[in-house]
């Protein structure tokens, strides 16, 4: 990004703010430029904030931010897209740990991974919802396109869906989606049936899906509506797959893909799954050696 467009960008993200406009605009430079800033007062000593250390309370206070404005510009200064790249735009929730902060409104108990065994795998906190931008080539610095906390009355996926059913008018071509493994339910599948994205939901190997039910036979009764199950763990359940390909990654490894189209979970029978096994070298020697993941596609029909 050259100076013009940053001086741009910077312009009309502080048009953006409605209150305290000044305070909280420096409050957003000190945390960018000063990430070792643990308190209120030394955000103030930042280089960045030009104010008495009185304004960051005014900011935090009184500060407002027009957050469908806010979302406009961030989707104008997108990354462009390189010659025939696709759009790739990822969600996901994270935690963030408060334990401490028994004052702060609305904390929840939030995951909180890699604790010691005798520990409670929770802690209090909040968590937000992000929807970034990935870069291609993958690397660990996104565009954010949106940032929410996840408040007390709502879960990641109506949050994730209502970002999503946001931003997606915003962007001039049809995104690539993807998703872990939280999302990979009826409830998300629901909520997002109608947007113009094309979803790609890392599953659970466990996880059971259904294929079309047969046709009805004339008998009294209610029509069954799912066919035979589907589980990633039980090979048993797979059947002749509906496409395949091998090759190699990027580092000539070689990858197996196996997909099964036509399923659906029972809690959103009208969502079309196409279930994708990815089979691909992992730790010779070892348990996850070849390493199996799944996937489900429910995006336009896939290439050959």
């Amino acid at each position: 990004m050259d100076c013009t467009t940053l001086t741009t960008f910077r312009t009309e993200v502080y048009r953006c703010l409605r209150r305290a406009e000044a305070a909280l605009f420096d409050v957003a430079d000190a945390l960018l430029t000063d990430p070792t800033a643990q308190r209120f007062v030394e955000l103030s000593q930042a280089p960045a904030f030009r104010r008495q250390w009185p304004s960051v309370y005014a900011a935090l206070r009184d500060g407002q931010i027009d957050r469908a404005a806010l979302r406009r510009v961030f989707a104008a200064h997108m990354p462009a897209l390189a010659p025939g790249q696709r759009l790739l735009v990822g969600i996901d929730a994270r935690p963030i740990r408060c334990p401490d902060a028994v004052t702060s409104a609305d904390r929840t108990m939030v995951d909180w991974p890699n604790l010691p065994h005798d520990a409670s795998p929770v802690v209090a906190g909040w968590s937000f919802s992000a929807v970034v931008v990935l870069p291609q080539p993958v690397s660990s610095w996104p565009y954010v396109l949106d940032h929410e906390r996840i408040a007390s009355t709502e879960t990641a996926i109506t949050v994730g869906a209502a970002q999503l059913a946001a931003i997606l008018p915003l962007l001039s071509v049809r995104p690539l989606t993807l998703l872990d493994r939280r999302y990979s339910c009826g409830a998300w599948m629901r909520a997002t049936a109608s947007l113009a994205t094309d979803p790609l939901i890392r599953a659970r190997c466990d996880q059971v899906v259904y294929r079309d039910p047969p046709p009805r036979t004339g008998q009294r009764g209610r029509p069954r509506l799912d066919g035979a199950r589907f589980q990633g763990s039980d090979p048993t359940t797979h059947g002749p797959p509906d496409a395949q390909w091998t090759g190699h990654d990027a580092h000539g490894r070689p990858i197996a893909l196996t997909a099964w189209h036509g399923l659906h979970l029972r809690q959103a029978r009208q969502a079309r799954i196409t279930v994708i096994r990815v089979v691909r070298a992992a730790a010779a020697g070892s348990k996850r050696d070849p390493r199996g993941s799944w996937f489900w596609w429910l995006g336009a029909p896939l290439p050959p």
